[in-house]
């Protein structure tokens, strides 16, 4: 299953405009407030915490993840909260989204071993490819009387085959994947020559607990009820760093404010943000051009210089970026 939103957004939409009554009365669906909608979450996901244990194995790479309701009267030493806590497995992620501050409970069993430059944190342009298993938090949403949805149901399940995903793009993933995996680092791989199979090792896993808002919220789909707090255990094998515009320079290094957002870098100031600028700086030379080395080849991001020739001032102004530079 693709996490994308817009899609579902655009059918409701125009399933609503060709199904009007007869007397074309205008009609009009509640969307609850995201704020009062989370007010009645975190109690829930707090709950779970609380009420469950979880067990996972190092042995099969985090893979195997159980939840298991406690049995009442609840033995606190058990839960998924005092047992990950203790080995600082548990964390949190501070996560603002229309006005709302979601406090956002997050497993890292293990944030991956990578450190070679295809093996950094993923950043939102990036692609990742990841097992997963999606699962509800709850039997049945607020507001749904559908009692079909079983708790810890599993909408979605990508063990056996990992999947590609952009985490943030034309078909975005849901905001709660865009900020956890970043979290996260993949590790090593080897290829079987014989029949190009890949053996993933080291690489990061972990569970994330996401409150409906950060999800798909309002728009059901048919697995999953509207207003619906999800789980998803995971692992990051790999990723891909996307050059959006083909110019040598990753999308990961055009955030030039360091804000995490893509587009509102401009340094040229002609309406097109620097991740799709084939002329960064407007000085008429291709930002690849300026990226040649005379040997042969092109300077990284990392080793581009400034117009004097530094390559190693942290803080130099790398010459595709600078249009006095000639």
């Amino acid at each position: 299953m693709r996490f994308l939103k817009f899609t579902l957004l655009l059918s409701i939409v125009l399933f609503s405009a060709f199904t009007c009554e007869k007397e074309d009365q205008p009609t009009s669906t509640f969307i609850m407030p995201y704020d009062v909608q989370y007010g009645l979450e975190k109690g829930g996901i707090e709950k779970f915490l609380d009420e469950y244990k979880m067990t996972a194995s190092a042995a099969n790479n985090y893979e195997d993840v159980v939840f298991s309701k406690l049995p009442t009267p609840i033995d606190a030493s058990q839960s998924i909260r005092t047992v990950y806590t203790a080995n600082d497995m548990l964390k949190t992620k501070m996560i603002k989204s229309n006005g709302v501050n979601y406090k956002v409970y997050y497993i890292q069993f293990r944030e991956g071993a990578g450190d070679g430059p295809e093996q950094q944190n993923p950043v939102v342009v990036d692609s990742v490819l990841v097992n997963y298993r999606g699962m509800l938090l709850n039997k049945k949403s607020n507001y749904s009387n559908d009692k079909s949805f079983e708790e810890n149901q599993t909408f979605d399940s990508k063990l056996l085959n990992p999947v590609w995903f952009v985490l943030k793009g034309t078909n975005s993933l849901i905001e709660g994947w865009q900020k956890i995996f970043p979290l996260f680092k993949p590790g090593g791989y080897t290829v079987n020559p014989s029949n190009n199979q890949f053996t993933y090792n080291d690489f990061g896993a972990g569970v994330m607990f996401l409150p409906s808002g950060l999800g798909y919220y309002a728009t059901p789909l048919s697995t999953i009820p509207a207003y619906s707090p999800l789980i998803f255990t995971f692992s990051l094998k790999r990723i891909n760093h996307v050059d959006n515009d083909f110019d040598h320079i990753d999308t990961r290094y055009e955030d030039i404010d360091g804000d995490g957002s893509y587009y509102d870098d401009d340094t040229d100031g002609d309406g097109i943000a620097n991740y799709f600028d084939i002329d960064d700086d407007g000085d008429g030379k291709l930002t690849s051009y300026e990226l040649k080395i005379p040997t042969g080849g092109y300077y990284s991001f990392e080793n581009a210089p400034d117009c004097s020739g530094n390559t190693t001032d942290p803080m130099r102004k790398r010459k595709y970026l600078d249009k006095n530079c000639q």
